[in-house]
């Protein structure tokens, strides 16, 4: 039996519809111009295939879950540290209006994270599409490390296709942790989502990732330059977490995997310092 997630927040403007969980400040519905560009996720795809979810003060993975002499929980299959802390966390609604919500989670500062940071996610929905803020605070004491990602699946069947413009690709090891780029050759031109098979990272991004559906429809995802690295993974298995079809994950992220140990492209927040950056959603239907 599957559950819609708790506290959902729904939004309505122009004909759009947009619904939000305080789970992890996640999307839970998006439909824009009649399209429904992410399908209804469910608690358990929030909390065992990380949908929708806001992952920070890390995206992606930590190697191993070590970083300095602390030792971050392993929760993939191979013990690295993955999507930060709190993916499973409820956030607090802060503010609500006809056409947004935002949320924010207090993290404490403990043993494995001395810091205490304000993490939080403001969704803004137009007759255009949505908008997402992502943005942190820095409320305690010395100078913080900080990467975000969103973690939305967007909605397609086998026959749809999609595309984005990248110039390198990550190469991991056995471990899915990377240890070097190269010339981008997995996403050229348009690829039918039901042949890919994609759990990359890719980076010197250029334009919005399209996707395209049979009945003529388009969904188009945007980011700010502040997302210099964009991890696409096929979820070909997401029926078994209720959701009505496959799913694609495009997610922004700050920062490639492992960047707590490698500091490549990580946000370091002073005391009392605040960082935000911005990504959306829009889409068009096929009227004819």
């Amino acid at each position: 039996m599957f559950h819609q997630p708790p506290n959902e927040i729904e939004l309505r403007v122009a004909g759009n519809v947009a619904k939000f969980s305080t789970l992890s400040a996640a999307i839970t519905y998006l439909e824009i111009d009649g399209v429904v560009a992410i399908a209804q996720v469910t608690r358990e795809a929030i909390l065992e295939s990380f949908a929708s979810v806001v992952c920070a003060p890390w995206p992606n993975r930590i190697a191993d879950g070590v970083w300095n002499d602390a030792k971050f929980p392993g929760n993939d299959p191979h013990g690295n540290a993955l999507h930060g802390l709190v993916f499973d966390k409820e956030f607090e609604l802060v503010n609500q209006s006809e056409d947004s919500v935002e949320f924010i989670y207090r993290l404490d500062a403990s043993e494995i994270y001395p810091f205490a940071l304000e993490i939080g996610a403001t969704y803004l929905l137009s007759a255009e599409g949505l908008t997402a803020t992502y943005f942190a605070k820095n409320i305690g004491e010395g100078k913080a490390p900080y990467g975000v990602a969103a973690h939305p699946y967007f909605n397609v069947l086998p026959d749809s296709t999609f595309t984005f413009q990248a110039e390198s690709q990550a190469i991991n090891n056995a471990k899915q942790i990377p240890i070097g780029i190269e010339e981008n050759s997995k996403v050229r031109g348009e690829l039918r989502f039901g042949d890919a098979n994609l759990d990359d990272c890719f980076s010197g991004l250029t334009g919005d990732v399209t996707i395209d559906h049979a009945d003529g429809s388009r969904v188009k995802i945007w980011q700010d330059a502040a997302f210099k690295y964009l991890m696409v993974y096929t979820g070909h298995h997401l029926q078994k977490y209720g959701f009505p079809n496959p799913g694609l994950a495009i997610e922004p992220q700050t920062c490639p995997a492992n960047a707590f140990n490698t500091g490549e492209d990580l946000i370091w927040l002073a005391s009392g310092g605040t960082w935000s950056a911005n990504g959306g959603v829009t889409a068009k239907g096929n009227h004819g």
